[in-house]
Order: structure tokens, then sequence, then C-alpha cells
């Protein structure tokens, strides 16, 4: 199984889309949970599942206190077309050693990326798109996910 073990804030939400789209007074108002998606962003995640097959790993801060159907339900409502089929655990500061033991207990990676904006991911390095707060994922890393995905 292709897997996308996936970071959600700095991902699928940034600087640019909080001050351009939530922070407006109006915005302010009906905010929602679902409104701290960008839909530019969850466009680019649906293309690289669509494209490749992959399924989605949670290791967000996000994962904590929902499980894999409450995660997958939100991801539905915010229009994520892939399916999850797990999240990490809490085992530490270092999400790199959340993910080890991700594939370590699980025997279905076949293939996999982790997408974030965090900056040191040890021996996931050559298998790591980074995306940044300020712009969130962009096409680029989306190119980078799929090539790294389908190689």
């Amino acid at each position: 199984m292709k897997l996308i073990f996936l970071d959600i804030d700095g991902v699928l939400n940034s600087e640019d889309f909080f001050n351009a789209r939530v922070h407006t007074p109006e915005a302010k108002k009906k905010w929602t949970e679902e409104s701290d998606f960008d839909p530019d962003a969850v466009s680019l995640l649906n293309h690289i599942s669509d494209a490749t097959g992959a399924n989605f790993v949670v290791t967000s801060a996000w994962r904590i206190g929902r499980t894999v159907s409450e995660l997958q339900d939100l991801f539905k409502r915010v229009g994520i077309t892939g399916k999850v089929v797990g999240r990490t655990r809490s085992i530490g500061d270092e999400r790199r050693d959340e993910i080890q033991e991700w594939i370590d207990s699980h025997d279905m990676c076949e293939a996999f990326v982790v997408i974030d904006d965090e900056y040191d991911m040890g021996l996931f390095t050559m298998r790591f798109v980074k995306t940044n707060w300020k712009h969130g994922l962009e096409h680029i890393h989306m190119h980078m996910a799929i090539d790294l995905l389908n190689e």
C-alpha cells in the first residue's frame, strides 16, 4: 500500500491562507473546524492521492483525541477524497520516531512519503516533502510527492 504520512497545519493550511481567508471579520464569525482547511491545498492533496492511489496516515496534532474513523469523517467534510488508514501514536517529541514506530508495527507499506512542515525527518529525508507554514502545500510539493510515490 502507498501511504502519505500527513501533517495538517503548515500543509493543508498556512499563514497565507489564514491571512487571506480565515482572519477576516466575517470569517471569524463563521468559524468552523472545517474552515481551517485551505480548499486549494485540499485539491492538491486529492491530486496526489488520485494519481498514486495512496492512503493517509495522520501524523498531525489533529489526530490527538480522534479515532481513524473520526479523522476520515473530518477529511470527508473538508473534501479530501482519499482514505485514512491510520494515525501515529504520540511517543515523544520527534515525529519521525512516531512514523518509524507506525511503519514497524504495520505490514502494509509499499511506498510512502512524509508531507510536513517540520525540519528534521532523519532517515526519512529522501521520502520527505517539506512544506512551510507561510505557504502550505504547493504545486511543487504535489509533483514531488507523486514522483516519490510512483518511483
